[in-house]
């Protein structure tokens, strides 16, 4: 869903068709999604959609005009058929079938995401990068094992610490242990959604 500061492309505006960008995959996204590499394929579609200033079509922040737009809805739904088509080129012969019932470029991102499964070590890696500064101490000490820590263990971990916390009266923010309560529930589904939202450097 596009939020507050959604744009939408109009007639007034001049469109040069010939400006449409068209994306390699096969040199500029060579990195096709399977289970094994869903954070290396976001990033690399993260720095494409970004240098593209594409973003927009992909998180809902441009929204596609009326049909009654004609100039405007035609230019919006070719780029977005384009980028369709590249985002589709660079599934895994598993995902991609699973994505062809999409009709917009969005709707192939978040479907893609959804059937592409997070390893158990890319959960881990991903609740740990996610913790902040309220749990850092127990974060410093995970980063530091020799050994992988489990997802499993490591939400109970967190999940102490939180109980510590609240015990010794020390302060801890709401969304501090959430995303490990976020993720335990969405992994037990079919993926784990990771819209691209973030510009890079943020």
């Amino acid at each position: 869903m596009a939020d507050s500061s959604s744009t939408s492309l109009t007639d007034n505006q001049t469109f040069d068709f010939a400006n449409l960008v068209f994306l390699n995959v096969a040199t500029q996204a060579p990195i096709c999604l399977s289970s094994d590499n869903i954070f290396t394929w976001k990033a690399q579609w993260d720095a494409l959609l970004y240098g593209y200033a594409l973003t927009g079509y992909i998180d809902g922040s441009l929204m596609c005009p009326p049909s009654s737009s004609n100039v405007a809805y035609m230019y919006w739904t070719r780029q977005d058929q384009l980028l369709y088509g590249s985002l589709l080129a660079s599934l895994s012969c598993d995902l991609a079938p699973m994505v062809a019932s999409a009709k917009t470029s969005r709707a192939a991102d978040e479907l893609a995401l959804l059937n592409a499964p997070l390893k158990d070590e890319e959960i881990t890696i991903y609740v740990i990068n996610g913790l902040n500064s309220d749990l850092k101490e127990i974060s410093a000490a995970l980063r530091s094992r020799d050994t992988e820590i489990f997802f499993e263990h490591l939400h109970e971990r967190l999940l102490e610490y939180e109980a510590y916390l609240h015990k010794t009266g020390s302060q801890i923010s709401d969304d501090a242990v959430a995303v490990a309560h976020v993720v335990n529930h969405t992994t037990s589904s079919s993926g784990f959604n990771l819209n691209f939202s973030r510009k890079p450097g943020s």
